[in-house]
């Protein structure tokens, strides 16, 4: 157990490190985005109107299928692989938080807002817990109506943030991490590109419809683990997985607690309860030393699992976990 905290105790100081490293570029960003965000009636449409293509192009109009999609702005990377699962392997996608850094405390910088102008469909997550949505692009872009912003959490039912529910707690914003919410959002970003591009309308409904097929199977196959002989519990670092939990009756038990990291006292009382309780896998945040994760596992008694919960390559980072699960609740493929 002692080893268990500190190993904890570590990746817990790499994470506040990397937070205090992104709050002054939060705070000069916002400024920064305030101040783009006046520039629309001057500067900004002169850049726009550069990129334009010449007034006096007479070329004849490509058909649907030859024509270039429209370029996409996301905030999250999960949310980049489902426009380019539904629009194809051309689609040009900006993902507007880099890989690395805490989606909390991240803020755009200028440079991204003036590429953002190139853009006809913005996904958000459409969640109170993303700032960079609702204090930069959301102001942002309601300068610029000519970009449509379409929100993946639209008629998603949110789950409170936790083990279990109460009054007045903060819903959980990582709906994408489960198949059901996802589908949701799926189809809202199916709906956003047949907005902006209906010429490709059926590309998108034959995209879409192949990424619901591969979500059915994972879903059934989540359903096969829920099944099995014993049940699934899991530590998390990062309060990431609930919808998954909640979907499937999986129990996931979070290191984080309310948005706060843990003190020594709560990392034994973890570790404690681990053991007690038989949870034999838990997911870390990728990067995390293999030395740490390895002190984990023999911690545990069990399996540590890095796993990023904004990947990019989302199906892919899904049937990890569902390997990981299977093997928690004893069923063999």
């Amino acid at each position: 157990l002692p080893g268990f905290s500190k190993t904890l105790r570590k990746a817990v100081t790499m994470r506040r490190q990397r937070r205090r490293r992104w709050r002054g570029a939060w705070r000069a960003a916002r400024a920064a985005a305030a101040m783009l965000a006046l520039l629309p009636v001057a500067a900004l449409p002169a850049v726009a109107a550069a990129s334009a293509p010449p007034a006096a192009a007479t070329a004849p109009s490509p058909t649907p299928a030859a024509a270039a999609p429209p370029r996409v702005a996301v905030s999250i990377a999960p949310a980049a692989y489902f426009v380019e699962r539904i629009g194809g392997p051309r689609m040009q996608v900006e993902v507007m938080v880099p890989p690395g850094v805490e989606e909390e405390t991240y803020a755009p910088s200028p440079r991204q807002l003036v590429d953002l102008l190139q853009a006809r469909l913005y996904v958000a997550v459409g969640h109170a817990a993303f700032p960079l949505e609702t204090q930069s692009l959301l102001p942002f872009l309601a300068t610029h109506p000519e970009i449509r912003v379409v929100s993946m959490s639209r008629g998603v039912t949110l789950i409170p943030m936790g083990d279990a529910p109460s009054a007045g707690r903060s819903t959980d914003p990582h709906f994408w991490n489960a198949p059901a919410p996802a589908a949701i959002a799926a189809r809202n970003i199916a709906g956003g590109l047949e907005a902006v591009d209906p010429a490709r309308r059926q590309v998108y409904l034959a995209g879409l419809a192949a990424l619901e097929r591969d979500l059915r199977a994972l879903d059934a196959a989540f359903r096969r683990v829920a099944a099995g002989p014993r049940p699934v519990r899991f530590i998390s670092y990062h309060p990431a997985w609930g919808y998954l939990a909640h979907q499937y009756g999986f129990q996931q038990i979070s290191v984080e607690a309310g948005g706060k990291e843990p003190g020594a006292a709560s990392l034994v009382a973890l570790a404690t309860a681990a053991r007690r309780d038989g949870v034999r896998l838990m997911l870390v945040p990728i990067g995390l030393p293999s030395k740490q994760t390895e002190s984990l596992a023999s911690s545990i008694g069990g399996k540590v699992l890095a796993v990023d919960y904004m990947a990019r390559d989302w199906l892919a980072t899904m049937w990890r976990l569902e390997a990981a699960l299977a093997e928690v609740a004893g069923v063999h493929a």
